[in-house]
């Protein structure tokens, strides 16, 4: 396997990437779009919603000799719940980006490549020259 050859897999990859990043960032969009929509109907947001219902306590547990209950008011249940959803759709969106910048990577150093061989290919053949 040549190296131009080596290098058009790579610009393929890249492409990839960038593509399965895209995608990604789609579902993500779609996703947050069915969840305000229409909630019930999104798995995750259902059990969100039956947990924010739910009059358990927080936390319960036994310190001691002396039990303890902590019991959270409705809204830090939300605030609790958006930190949460919000700390999962910024590290689903990292991992988008990331992937989308490795295949601009990937594809900027496969393109280069390329006509670094093709510039060598021709001084091969043609000799160099050198314009002043």
């Amino acid at each position: 396997m040549d190296n131009k050859t080596i290098f058009i897999w790579l610009n393929r990859l890249g492409i990839g990437l960038r593509l399965a990043g895209a995608l990604s960032l789609c579902a993500l969009a779609f996703s947050a779009y069915q969840i305000v929509k229409s909630p019930e109907e999104f798995p995750l947001a259902r059990e969100v919603l039956t947990a924010l219902e739910t009059t358990k306590p927080l936390l319960a547990g036994k310190f001691g000799d002396d039990d303890f209950v902590l019991d959270a008011a409705e809204p830090l249940r939300y605030v609790f719940f958006g930190f949460i959803g919000l700390f999962l759709v910024s590290m689903m969106a990292s991992i988008s980006r990331a992937m989308i910048l490795g295949g601009i990577s990937l594809t900027r150093f496969a393109a280069e490549s390329i006509a670094a061989e093709s510039i060598k290919v021709r001084n091969e053949r043609f000799g160099s020259y050198n314009v002043d």
